[in-house]
């Protein structure tokens, strides 16, 4: 795949310098490859942070601005791009802030099972979810610009996903 890229501009480059010493018209040579996932991938990725700064940019309550950061699994060197708005982070740490409260017994031990997000605070991450998505939809509809961003972000999004399908179903 990168051999097939570097062999167009390689061919591209000759072609140019024999037409800049020959006066004759050259042959035309259309070459195709295929664009890297990692270019796709990282237009999807420009894509999105553009959506969600122009969001952002329209969103006056600080909790529902959207924030994208890499994470690592415990023991994992892997990062991961995870986008939320700032609510999840902070009804994350007040779980597991009741969690460690709660957790503590009379010998210092800490019972890990019970840092798990408790039914309480998952209920309100989804209240705060269906508040989100109104605030989204209004955005999107009063504003031209952002409707454009999300467009081009799904656009970019499908042609990702069915270029990796195809490439799977390729494989088989």
């Amino acid at each position: 795949m990168h051999r097939s890229f570097a062999l167009a501009l390689i061919v591209t480059f000759l072609g140019v310098c024999v037409h800049a010493q020959d006066s004759e018209p050259l042959e035309e040579i259309t070459v195709r490859a295929e664009r890297p996932l990692g270019v796709l991938r990282a237009e999807v990725r420009e894509a999105e942070e553009t959506l969600f700064d122009m969001f952002n940019e329209f969103i006056a309550e600080r909790d529902f601005k959207i924030n994208c950061e890499r994470h690592k699994a415990t023991g994992s060197q892997v990062g991961v791009r995870v986008c939320e708005p700032r609510y999840v982070g902070r009804l994350e740490a007040d779980a597991t802030q009741r969690g460690f409260l709660m957790a503590g017994s009379g010998d210092g031990n800490l019972d890990l099972v019970s840092l798990q997000l408790s039914g309480d605070a998952t209920m309100e991450i989804t209240r705060e979810d269906k508040e989100l998505l109104d605030k989204m939809l209004v955005v999107v509809q009063e504003n031209p610009e952002v409707m454009s961003a999300l467009a081009d972000f799904l656009r970019k999004k499908r042609a990702l996903d069915a270029e990796m399908e195809r490439r799977w179903r390729s494989d088989d």
